[in-house]
């Protein structure tokens, strides 16, 4: 069964990308379905864990806080302390790499008020979300906001974080702004504020 779900899934990406073209060249996926080439990446085994600012969630706000507090249900913001039943799951389910605070939701995600003792939100912060990828044996993966803070703002967290993350990506579909007050961003502004990052 596994192995006809592999090959599905397999066929609809060889069918979505069969006709693509880069210039004048043709390119070529060559797939062998009757043969082991190797064992695969276990970093293809990711998931987002959330944990964004819900001060842009006008209106549903009080619904997002389970996110910025409690991890989406990983985190016991009350009590500190990771949930048991979700991390089973995670680590039963095989996941080795984590993204967070995920997707959109970096948009405006201030790293610096998920950290310190005397947050009333953001209870889910930098270390938790640290101690959580620790005890699931995941990778984590940081999603930088591309709208807030600047590059000194990502030097710091660099400097917090170090030796405890590898990855980080500059924003998530900077694109398309922020949803709140920038509605797009072109590639030349992503590009110069990726060199100030980078």
């Amino acid at each position: 069964m596994r192995r006809k779900i592999y090959k599905l899934i397999l066929g609809l990406f060889i069918f979505s990308v069969a006709n693509v073209t880069f210039g004048k060249e043709e390119n070529i996926i060559v797939v062998w379905c009757d043969k082991e080439i190797g064992e695969v990446n276990k970093k293809v085994f990711g998931n987002n864990f959330l944990g964004f600012d819900v001060s842009y969630r006008k209106g549903k706000a009080i619904h997002h806080y389970g996110h910025c507090n409690y991890g989406a249900g990983l985190w016991d913001g009350k009590f500190g302390e990771p949930v048991d039943e979700p991390i089973k799951l995670a680590k039963e389910a095989g996941v080795k790499v984590v993204r967070f605070p995920g997707g959109c939701g970096a948009h405006l995600y201030d790293w610096k008020k998920a950290v310190g003792k005397d947050r009333k939100h953001f209870l889910f912060g930098i270390n938790e979300f640290l101690q959580v990828c620790k005890i699931i044996g995941a990778e984590p993966v940081f999603t930088y906001s591309f709208f807030t803070g600047n590059e000194k703002d990502l030097e710091d967290f660099v400097e917090y974080t170090k030796e405890k993350i590898k990855y980080i990506e500059i924003g998530n579909e900077s694109w398309h702004g922020n949803h709140k007050d920038i509605k797009k961003v072109t590639p030349q502004e992503y590009a110069e504020k990726y060199l100030l990052y980078y």
